[in-house]
């Protein structure tokens, strides 16, 4: 369970409206400690579903690309989830988390309002505080910069943190309770939208980019368009390796009525998030994750 250490941790992430130009600063220059920032080592590449990084979704011969193996300071040296950061835009490209059946059994309902003073966003975090419930030094392990990008309040607050929920309730009782599963876990950014008002998951396009704080803002950041999770429990059963997936996306934007947020098979959003052909989320577990999708409950 939560202690009130963590609720205290959380308060000390709020800002004055006179630090958020500093705010932004931080994410460029305070990067947490590395295991090897300008490649994938074995330490960060152990939080992908067969250490296997996400395919098609970047490019990964990109010179801003910093690999990050996410630590605190109590505890140096052990890792507790990875973040793929763009020094190019100043916010991270995805994490990847894990939870095991053990962990799934502790999760509980607490979450985070840790947001940017009077800005009208929240640094919203991509590996959520809700699922690292479990442990302490996890959910501690959330609250850093390169984990939050710029993310309007009521979204955040409202449709993604509903979904975020129902995700943490996949995990705990589909995943680990009924299959005995691990899910690994990818949460991201993207520069496309979603389309709304459409009768199956839908690529918008490229929306305009908006740095936040302001433009004229020499330490500004991107604020993402939109931000997904993609997951994949897997498990062995009667001897044969066995997969199945989630996949939630939405618009961050301060218009409720363009959020779109929604559940949808791993192959939708795999097509969504790029502008040709398809990524591959989970390259590993023989391309099992993508044969069977589970669809989350929609918010109405």
């Amino acid at each position: 369970m939560l202690t009130v250490k963590v609720f205290m941790m959380i308060a000390v992430l709020v800002t004055s409206a006179t630090t958020a130009s500093e705010d932004s600063n931080e994410v460029r220059r305070m990067l947490p400690a590395t295991c090897s920032p300008d490649t994938p080592s074995p330490s960060f590449n152990k939080f992908f579903l067969d250490q296997q990084m996400p395919t098609g979704l970047f490019d990964v011969k990109s010179k801003t690309l910093r690999y990050i193996c996410q630590t605190i300071p109590e505890t140096p040296g052990v890792y507790y989830y990875s973040t793929l950061f763009d020094e190019n835009t100043g916010i991270a490209v995805l994490s990847a988390y894990i939870v095991d059946p053990i962990q799934a059994k502790d999760i509980s309902r607490q979450g985070s309002d840790a947001l940017y003073y009077k800005s009208g966003l929240d640094k919203g975090h991509l590996n959520p505080v809700h699922i690292n419930s479990f442990n302490k030094e996890y959910v501690k392990s959330t609250f850093t910069y390169t984990n939050a990008v710029p993310q309007y309040l009521g979204w955040n607050r409202g449709q993604w943190k509903v979904y975020e929920g129902y995700i943490a309730d996949y995990v705990q009782s589909v995943c680990a309770k009924m299959f005995s599963g691990t899910m690994y876990l990818l949460t991201g950014t993207s520069h496309f939208h979603l389309e709304v008002g459409v009768d199956s998951p839908t690529q918008e396009g490229i929306g305009s980019i908006e740095p936040f704080p302001g433009p004229l803002n020499p330490n500004k950041i991107v604020r993402p368009n939109s931000m997904w999770t993609a997951g994949c429990c897997v498990w062995t059963e009667k001897g044969e390796d066995k997969a199945e997936s989630i996949a939630v996306m939405g618009n961050n934007d301060s218009d409720k009525g363009k959020l779109g947020t929604t559940s949808m098979t791993l192959a939708e959003l795999e097509r969504i998030l790029v502008d040709k052909k398809s990524a591959d989320l989970f390259p590993g577990s023989l391309k099992k994750c993508r044969e069977k999708s589970y669809l989350l409950k929609k918010v109405m």
